[in-house]
Formats: C-alpha cells, sequence, structure tokens
C-alpha cells in the first residue's frame, strides 16, 4: 500500500521536473532564436548599407 502511494508520488515530482525542463529548453531554444535573427538583420542591414 506504502509503496503504491510512493509510486504515485514518485510519478507527479518526475512530470513537474519534465514540465519544468521542458520549458526551460523552449525558453533557451527562442532565446538563442532571437539572437540569430537579430545576427543575421544587422549582417543583412550592413550588406545594405556597403
Amino acid at each position: 500500500m506504502s509503496s503504491a502511494r510512493r509510486a504515485g508520488e514518485d510519478g507527479a515530482s518526475r512530470s513537474q521536473l519534465g514540465s519544468v525542463a521542458r520549458c526551460a529548453a523552449s525558453s533557451r531554444a527562442s532565446r538563442v532564436f532571437i539572437v540569430h535573427h537579430a545576427r543575421r538583420a544587422g549582417q543583412v542591414a550592413q550588406r545594405a548599407d556597403a
């Protein structure tokens, strides 16, 4: 009985960790995406000036 309850709690904490990790990964990916596009936009602007 107690082992079943412990397994349920373990599963809940694991899913919580998974959602946090997924959120962190997506925010990191979006930051890289934004920086990359900002850099490319800057290069295109310099090329247009030249």
